[in-house]
């Protein structure tokens, strides 16, 4: 995963701690650099060398309260599950119960408009009726249409951003580790066989699979994790939503689905990877 490091008093704690370690540009655009598909400051058993040498309080604070996410908006405090990590998913009410108490909350503000927006998606996710087809719905008519469609040319269109966007560079060993590989990898695998003549429909899902699929874009959007790779609300949606259809798409079971998701959304944390989706331009129009 992506650990940002966005104070600078923080960022330059870690810095005096590579120095010592021994490590060279530990950091890179404000993230502890990955190498060899870990993080720089892991050893080869997985071991973080920050905490073997210092303790765990001199971890990044992301790091010691992960999977927690604690965040100031504009609005007030925010605190959930963080929906990249593989091992919370699929537990409910059998997860362990975690305080946001005392940690450190990293700040995230969002301009009026953007707040607005945000707002208004997630009143969609947090409907009775919520489901994946309503987010559609809102973001092509800024509405929740009950009659909107999913028009065979945006499918078109989506099969061309996936195929265009080349994503099983992703999922090189070198930069991505044993899970995210094994969560994405077979739908990746499956993009190029997709006929964009003949895109897959829209997949139906019922039950635990939609609600998995709704609760998990739901924490992607109120804990802004992927507010710095991408700075629209709508974009985060569109791309969470373009990737619950593709693993959909290869494979509709709940626990497939919450884990593709989560490896889905650390992709989205990469700015790299956005951008190849949506360089072709949005992803969901009004048209």
């Amino acid at each position: 995963m992506l650990v940002s490091i966005d104070a600078p008093t923080e960022r330059e704690r870690i810095e005096e701690i590579a120095a010592q370690l021994g490590i060279q540009d530990a950091l890179v655009d404000g993230r502890l650099r990955r190498a060899q598909a870990r993080c720089v400051f892991q050893d080869l058993g997985g071991a973080c060398r920050i905490h073997q040498a210092f303790g765990a309080a001199a971890k990044p604070a992301t790091c010691q309260q992960f999977p927690l996410v604690v965040l100031q908006t504009e609005a007030g405090p925010r605190a959930g599950i963080d929906p990249c990590c593989f091992h919370a998913q699929g537990q409910g009410t059998s997860a362990p119960a975690l305080s946001a108490e005392g940690l450190p909350a990293r700040r995230v503000s969002f301009e009026p408009w953007q707040a607005e927006d945000e707002r208004r998606l997630l009143e969609v996710l947090d409907a009775g009726d919520a489901s994946l087809f309503r987010v559609l719905g809102w973001l092509r008519s800024d509405g929740v249409d009950s009659d909107a469609q999913a028009p065979p040319a945006m499918l078109t269109a989506w099969v061309h951003a996936l195929q265009r966007a080349q994503l099983q560079r992703f999922l090189d060993p070198d930069i991505a580790g044993v899970v995210l590989r094994r969560s994405l990898g077979p739908a990746f695998g499956a993009i190029p066989r997709l006929d964009p003549a003949r895109p897959p429909p829209w997949p139906t899902l019922e039950g635990d699979a939609q609600a998995g699929v709704v609760a998990a874009l739901r924490s992607l959007v109120f804990l802004r994790v992927c507010s710095t790779a991408i700075p629209s609300v709508r974009d985060v949606a569109a791309v969470g939503v373009l990737g619950a259809a593709l693993l959909a798409w290869h494979d509709p079971a709940p626990s497939a689905l919450e884990t593709g998701l989560a490896g889905w959304f650390r992709l989205m944390r990469a700015p790299q990877f956005s951008r190849a989706l949506l360089m072709g331009g949005p992803l969901v129009t009004t048209a």
